[in-house]
C-alpha cells in the first residue's frame, strides 16, 4: 500500500494564501525600491541645493571683495593721515626739545615781584638755531623789572634783549585785603633765543 498527500485545504484558499505571499513580497521590494529612490531623490535635491547657495554666496563675493578693498582703503588713507601727523609732532618735538630748558633758565632768572602773563616762541624759518621769544607780563616796580631785563640779559641763551615797551597801570590786587587796585608795571620783552 501506497502512502499518498491528501490536501483538505481546498485549492481556492491555497491559491489565495500564494498571492498573499506573493502580493506581500512583492510589495515590499516595491515599498523598498522606492524609499531608495526617495532617498537619492532627497539627496540630489540637498545636492543642488548646497550648490546654489555656493553659487549665490559665489555672486556676493564680488560685493564682499568691494567692500572688504574699500576697508583696507580706508584704513590704509587713516594710516597715511597718522604717518603724516606723527611726522609733523616728530618735527615739532626735534625743534622745541629745547623749551623746558627755556622754562627752567626763565624760571631761575625771574625775580619774586615779576610775572609773566604770556609767552610766545616764535621758531624762525631763515635761521634754524634761532627763534623768537617774546615775553609780557607784569611787575610791581620799574627797579624790579629792570633787574629781571639785567639778569635775562646775562645769560647766554638769551641774545639781543630789548624792552619793547613799559607802562604804568592799575590792576585790581585780589591778595589785598581790602583789594585796592595796585599799580603795576606792564612791560613787553623781546629778544632772540639760541636753541643751540
Amino acid at each position: 500500500m501506497a502512502l499518498r498527500d491528501i490536501n483538505l485545504v481546498p485549492a481556492q484558499e491555497l491559491e489565495k494564501r500564494r498571492l498573499n505571499r506573493h502580493l506581500l513580497f512583492w510589495s515590499g521590494w516595491l515599498i523598498a525600491a522606492l524609499m531608495l529612490i526617495a532617498c537619492l531623490y532627497l539627496m540630489q535635491v540637498y545636492t543642488i541645493q548646497t550648490q546654489k547657495r555656493s553659487l549665490t554666496q559665489m555672486g556676493n563675493v564680488p560685493l564682499y571683495l568691494h567692500s572688504k578693498v574699500e576697508n583696507i582703503r580706508r584704513l590704509q588713507a587713516d594710516q597715511g593721515k597718522l604717518n603724516q601727523q606723527k611726522a609733523v609732532m616728530d618735527t615739532i618735538m626735534k625743534k622745541n626739545q629745547s623749551y623746558s630748558l627755556v622754562l627752567f633758565k626763565l624760571s631761575h632768572i625771574m625775580n619774586e615781584n615779576t610775572w609773566l602773563s604770556q609767552l610766545t616762541i616764535d621758531g624762525s624759518k631763515e635761521k634754524e638755531s634761532e627763534a623768537r621769544l617774546l615775553l609780557t607780563g607784569f611787575s610791581l616796580s620799574n627797579e624790579k623789572l629792570g633787574d629781571f631785563l639785567n639778569r635775562l640779559s646775562q645769560d647766554t641763551m638769551f641774545k639781543t634783549v630789548v624792552l619793547k615797551y613799559a607802562k604804568e597801570g592799575e590792576k585790581e590786587n585780589t591778595t589785598h585785603p581790602m583789594n585796592r587796585p595796585a599799580n603795576l608795571i606792564q612791560f613787553q620783552i623781546e629778544c632772540s633765543l639760541t636753541k643751540g
